[in-house]
This record gives C-alpha cells, sequence and structure tokens, in this order.
C-alpha cells in the first residue's frame, strides 16, 4: 500500500509466480532507470521518449500520474457500501462423488454439522444427488464465521454460507455468499474516500533489447482510473481468500481457470441515495456498463450492470438504493422484507452468472480442442521412419483428443436437453427479472429486459456450441480414418519385421527342412 501526495494505491497481497516475478522485473528496470536519468554522465545516453516520461511523470509503485480525474458537473458520492459477495464454483455431476466426501470430511465442523441429526440430513441429501436426474434442487450446505478463527488468509471474510444448486444432470453449483470483514469494510471505504486519479503504467522492454534499443519503455497505457483499480485489487484479495479457504477443496470449474484468475462473483452494493450515486462519474467508472448498457427496474431503484467482454462477463454488480424492498408494518410484524428482496434477487441471478462462466468455460476449451486437432493433423501428416518410431506418442495423443471431443459432446448433447427456453426460466423465479430493463443500449432499438436477454443469449450460446462441436466431430472424422489406416500399416510392417527376426533367430533349427524343401521344387 502507498499513499503519498494524496494518490492512495492497494496494492494486491496475492500474486502468482509470474506476476510476482513481471513485479520484481519492473521495479528493477525502473530503478536501473532512474540511476541513468540521475547520473549527468548515463542520462545523456537515455532514449528521448525514457528522459521525457521520467521528467514529466510522477510515480506510484508500478504507476504514474497523469492527472486527477475532475468534473465540474461531477458529484463525490460517498454513500455507497459493498455490504456482500457471491462468488460460485461449478462441478460436473459426473464427478460429484468427490465433492461429497470433501463436503462431510473438510467442513464437518462448521455449523450446521454440530448436530447428528443435521449431518444425517445433509448426508442423505447428498447421496441422492448424482442419481436424480429430472429435478433441479436448491439446499444449504455449510456456515463458517471465520471471526473465531482469524488469521492472515481470512482477515477480509467475516463469515461464510454455503449453499448449493443442482441442476437436471449436468452441474453441481456452489454458491459461496460473503459477508466482508471490518477490515475489508475499512479499506473499500478508504478506497471511496479517497481521490480518483487518472494514472499510466508504462510496459517495458524486455533486458536484451534494452541493450539493442537502448530504450527502456515499449509502450504506455493510458486513462487507469486509481480507484477502479483500487478495487478491482481488494476485490482480487478477496477472491483469492475464498479459493484458499473453500473452493480449493474442490477444484472445479474456475479454481484453475486460464482464462481469468477470478471466480464468478455478484457483487451487492446498497447506496442511500441512487440518484447522487448516478452524479458520481468517477465511481461510475467502476461499473461495467458495455453497448448493451445496463439493467434497472422500474423505479431505478435497482440496476444491474455486467459487461459482455471476455475478461470480465462472469462479473456481475448490483446497486440498490437502501431500503427499497421495506414495507408499512402492522402489528407485531417484525419482518425485514428490505433484505428479503436482496435475498430472492441475488438467488434469481445466481444461476444467469455462474452458467456465463460455464459457456465462456466450454468455448475457450472447444477452441483449443480445435487448435489441437489441426496441430495433430499437421504433425501426423508426413509420417517418415523416424516419426513412425514415436507410433505409441501419437496414439496417445489421438486418444487424449478423442476422450476430450467425445466429453464435449456429451455435454452438449446435455445442453441441448437441459436448458431449453423454459428449464432456464426456472432457475430465476425467486425475483422478477423480466421487470428489470435494459437501459442505454446502443446494439438494440427495442426495450428488452434482463431475463429475456439471458434466455436468448444462453439458447443461441448453447445452439452455437453444438455447432461448433459437431464441425470439429466432422474435422476429427477424417484424421480418425487416416489414424486407424496408418495403425493398420504400421502394424502389419511391425509384424513382418517380428516374423523376419524370428525366422533369421530360428534358421538354424529349420535350415534341413528349407535345404529338402528347395531341392525338392528344384528337381
Amino acid at each position: 500500500m502507498n499513499e503519498s501526495e494524496n494518490v492512495f494505491l492497494y496494492k494486491r497481497r496475492y500474486l502468482s509466480l509470474k506476476e510476482l516475478m513481471d513485479y520484481n522485473n519492473e521495479r528493477l528496470k525502473l530503478k536501473l532507470l532512474l540511476l541513468f536519468y540521475k547520473n549527468r554522465f548515463l542520462t545523456k545516453h537515455l532514449h528521448l521518449f525514457d528522459r521525457f516520461s521520467l521528467k514529466k511523470n510522477k510515480f506510484f509503485e508500478s504507476y504514474s500520474l497523469v492527472r486527477e480525474l475532475s468534473d465540474d458537473l461531477s458529484q463525490s458520492y460517498k454513500e455507497i457500501t459493498l455490504s456482500q459477495l457471491n462468488y460460485f464454483e461449478a462441478l460436473e455431476i459426473d464427478d460429484f462423488d468427490k465433492c461429497r466426501k470433501t463436503i462431510i470430511s473438510k467442513f464437518s465442523k462448521a455449523r450446521l454439522f454440530t448436530s447428528s441429526r443435521n449431518q444425517k440430513e445433509l448426508k442423505e441429501k447428498l447421496a441422492e444427488v448424482k442419481r436424480k436426474f429430472d429435478s433441479i434442487s436448491w439446499g444449504t450446505l455449510f456456515y463458517i464465521d471465520f471471526e473465531k478463527k482469524r488469521d492472515k488468509n481470512n482477515d477480509l471474510i467475516s463469515s461464510v454460507d454455503v449453499d448449493y444448486i443442482k441442476t437436471n444432470e449436468s452441474y453441481f453449483i456452489i454458491k459461496i455468499k460473503i459477508s466482508p470483514s471490518e477490515k475489508f469494510e475499512k479499506k473499500f471505504k478508504q478506497i471511496i474516500e479517497n481521490k480518483d486519479y487518472s494514472l499510466s503504467k508504462h510496459h517495458y522492454h524486455s533486458y536484451l533489447e534494452i541493450l539493442k534499443l537502448k530504450r527502456f519503455y515499449s509502450y504506455e497505457s493510458m486513462g487507469i482510473s486509481s480507484k477502479t483499480l483500487n478495487i478491482d485489487n481488494l476485490l482480487s484479495d478477496l477472491n483469492q481468500q475464498v479459493k484458499k479457504n473453500i473452493t480449493k477443496y474442490f477444484k472445479g470449474y474456475f479454481y484453475d481457470s486460464k482464462i481469468s484468475p477470478s471466480l464468478p462473483s455478484i457483487e451487492y452494493y446498497e447506496v442511500g441515495d441512487i440518484s447522487k450515486f448516478h452524479l458520481d462519474n468517477s465511481l461510475k467508472r467502476n461499473f461495467n456498463s458495455s453497448f448493451n448498457g445496463y439493467y434497472s427496474n422500474e423505479d431505478n431503484q435497482i440496476e444491474v450492470y455486467f459487461s459482455n467482454s471476455k475478461n470480465r462477463s462472469t462479473r456481475f454488480q448490483v446497486v440498490k438504493q437502501k431500503g427499497h424492498g421495506s414495507k408499512e408494518q402492522k402489528g407485531k410484524d417484525d419482518t425485514d422484507y428490505d433484505r428479503i428482496e436482496t435475498h430472492y434477487l441475488l438467488n434469481s441471478l445466481s444461476f444467469p452468472c455462474v452458467f456465463k462462466g460455464i459457456l465462456i468455460e466450454l468455448f475457450e476449451k472447444l477452441n483449443n480442442l480445435k487448435r489441437d486437432v489441426y496441430d495433430f493433423g499437421n504433425d501426423t501428416k508426413n509420417m517418415n521412419i523416424f516419426k513412425s518410431l514415436f507410433f505409441f506418442k501419437y496414439n496417445n495423443s489421438y486418444l487424449k483428443l478423442k476422450q476430450t471431443l467425445v466429453h464435449i459432446l456429451i455435454m452438449t448433447k446435455r445442453f441441448e436437453n437441459e436448458f431449453t427456453k423454459n428449464s432456464l426460466v426456472i432457475y430465476t423465479e425467486e425475483f422478477e427479472l423480466e421487470k428489470i430493463n435494459s437501459l442505454n443500449n446502443r446494439t438494440r432499438k427495442e426495450k428488452t429486459n434482463f431475463l429475456f436477454d439471458t434466455v436468448e443469449e444462453f439458447s443461441e450460446s448453447i445452439k452455437v456450441l453444438n455447432e461448433k462441436t459437431k464441425e470439429i466431430n466432422e474435422v476429427f472424422k477424417s484424421i480418425e480414418e487416416l489414424n486407424s489406416y496408418r495403425t493398420s500399416y504400421l502394424l502389419q510392417i511391425i509384424s513382418l519385421f517380428i516374423g523376419i527376426l524370428a525366422f533369421i533367430f530360428a534358421f538354424d533349427k529349420v535350415k534341413d527342412y528349407c535345404l529338402d524343401l528347395f531341392n525338392f521344387l528344384v528337381n
């Protein structure tokens, strides 16, 4: 964390090995660059762009300050809280046995396991999950209070409620409801209350290119909001703590995702006055509206944001005016209707959020398979004697490709039968999402709503996924046929070679018979 000259940067605590190496390399290159710049004999050897950038910029961590993001028409709004986050993990029901054992063994001390009755009921419920094909179900798994066992890897989490959604026959979805800790709330408040600055990030050449070109900087990324960067970094740390404490035991779809390091999530923000929230242009930059705009209910007091970009499409953001769901209470009615409304709203958004992430993962897996199939065809198109020696290696690669393709074919077939337009609506019935309408949509003239757009998008995605899978299968059939002929041919050669070797080694025993046969044929 670094705070200097009113620029506040929240530094991420959890970095991958590659991110850590990149960060250290950047710091080292910046130190070398500053060393050259401050030395009057060395500075003349610096590239003009390097000298100009150092002269005009103030540096904060890996970023340089451009200017304060101020707008005469913008008002700073600070009455916003991030009061709840829902993270999701998904497992294929075919692999559910391991998940069931993990829930019972790893989380046996969680609150809902304290009584033998609850433990027995949950075991019975989980035992039926894998075989109940034609039923959708929801339920509670366990609750953990991290306030009672605090350490550095859970200091952003107050408590965790873990529920599940079971689809007909494809997925067991784990829903992780996070109540942020006091430390998280303080950091978030500090980010909101600090000014927003426009930052730029310089990207460096490699060490070898620096020596060749005599230039440190490669290019510069502009227009980075310090407030958005800080919120993203804080949420990244929270995401890593959820992985370390919960999802690492399940290792589902998103734990080791190559697409995004973040789990699919829903961020729930409460504001005191949503009209004033819209006047803070700096704060609004954090919300992922795209060409499809965002969604709002009829009185414009509930808003749903998400982006269609690949890296952020599994992050939903809900902004709701505090007290929107409250009702006039009579007599002894002390029901918190506002909290109930929030509960139903987030429950209805849960499946769209996680299924969007699942589809992105499947499309990525399909693209990788397509590339692997083409590479396999290219590698084996000219099978010379040397390549023939690696017969088993190529056949093993072929079998792995076939297994992956068969798995995707099964999944797409299930999707066609399981996730129809009618069935998709079932997962969102707790809240009237059809009353949350699209706003600022630049791609459509007609007015649409969240439910309609989501169902249409999923139906179209499943259709495209199915078509692409069939295309790859057709290509693979040709490779499969060629591989079958090639395998048969190589096996014949190997059999002939083994026969010749056997004849040579047994020649002493059969030579008399061979000579007699030869003489008989000659005579």
